[in-house]
């Protein structure tokens, strides 16, 4: 019975860890062929792209910008399901427990309240530093 009851639990999860995140896809519009005008501005698909002594062009910082937020936003999405797990199970037995084991799961609480404000906490902190930085250049 608990064997199956995980299952389902794994199921359920990756169900819901899939259904977070948006499908996309990593093809470009390149039309290949010799000439560079439908050339693909992708360094992996055009090595003759990439120019190491030319500037950072504010393209190339928006880029590494946009995927940095994506990271980020995938950490926190993971963080917040996990956290949300972590209070269900900590809450039903806790409800279950008896007068003992209520009197340990508060105590198990604590470092949870502590992860948690910290998965909230630091990237809204990062994120204000980072306005900070980027207004004053």
């Amino acid at each position: 019975m608990k064997k199956q009851r995980m299952i389902q639990f794994i199921f359920l999860f990756v169900i819901i860890i899939i259904s977070l995140f948006p499908n996309f896809s990593l093809a470009s519009g390149a039309t290949g062929g010799g000439d560079d005008v439908g050339a693909s501005m992708d360094p992996i698909e055009n090595p003759d792209f990439y120019n190491p002594s030319s500037s950072t062009s504010d393209f190339e910082v928006d880029k590494i910008e946009e995927k940095a937020n994506m990271i980020i936003n995938v950490i926190k999405n993971i963080g917040i399901v996990i956290s949300v797990l972590t209070l269900v199970i900590i809450g039903i037995k806790f409800m279950l427990g008896s007068v003992e084991e209520k009197a340990e799961y508060k105590k198990t609480m604590i470092p949870y309240l502590v992860g948690a404000f910290m998965l909230f906490a630091i990237p809204q902190l990062v994120q204000i530093l980072y306005n900070i930085v980027k207004d004053l250049n």
